[in-house]
């Protein structure tokens, strides 16, 4: 964790900032107490931007060509070869019909 990075103590002073305005603006608040809230939101401000950064550690890397929908073939000169056609579905096999309401089987 990068505890002294500018992003983490200016997240940690934003987590920190209505402890910090009591106790400067208000003075309702002690010095101390925002003190050792503003130490505690440091690791936690930290601790966020990590998470962050490893999500988005791998954005914008492609590491493979690009996907294409479909192939094409090339012939030996290169130019696209004519699609070829694709077989006709299977048709799927008659099932017999369902037994009669109240027939005994057999």
């Amino acid at each position: 964790m990068a505890l002294a990075r500018p992003s983490t103590v200016l997240l940690a002073a934003l987590i920190d900032s209505p402890a910090i305005y009591h106790a400067a603006v208000a003075h309702d608040l002690p010095a101390m107490s925002a003190l050792y809230r503003f130490l505690i939101a440091v690791p936690v401000a930290a601790a966020m931007l990590g998470v962050l950064r490893a999500i988005t550690r791998n954005y914008g890397e492609q590491k493979e060509g690009p996907i294409r929908a479909r192939s094409e073939r090339l012939d030996a000169d290169g130019a696209a070869a004519p699609p070829t056609a694709s077989p006709p579905p299977a048709e799927p096999e008659p099932q017999p019909p369902p037994p009669a309401q109240g027939a005994l089987p057999g």
